[in-house]
């Protein structure tokens, strides 16, 4: 349709046809605009606040690594737990479920 916008105003294409193609362009260009706000509003907003951040990264140098979180089977950390998905987790699950949502 954007081609069609050289169109409009010619003899050939009389007031109708011009007035179709120029109601045609208005409609694109504000679906257009629609979809860009859509996109704008769902896609560009921050997952997680800056302060989520922090505190997860103080949770996996706190917590995640300590040896008394290791599992008594196989000897993981709760971090390798976290990330292997583990079925198992008595804690971290909302740090799990944050991993999730961000995969």
């Amino acid at each position: 349709s954007w081609d069609a916008a050289v169109f409009i105003g010619m003899e050939s294409l009389e007031l109708g046809g011009s007035l179709q193609l120029a109601i045609g362009l208005v409609m694109n260009i504000l679906l257009q605009a629609v979809f860009l706000l859509i996109v704008q509003r769902n896609f560009t907003s921050e997952f997680l606040k800056p302060a989520e951040v922090e505190g997860l990264k103080m949770w996996r140098m706190r917590i995640a690594h300590d040896s008394k979180h290791t599992s008594s089977v196989g000897h993981l950390s709760l971090a390798t737990r976290v990330c292997q998905k583990d079925m198992t987790l008595e804690l971290a699950t909302e740090q799990a479920s944050k991993l999730a949502a961000i995969r």
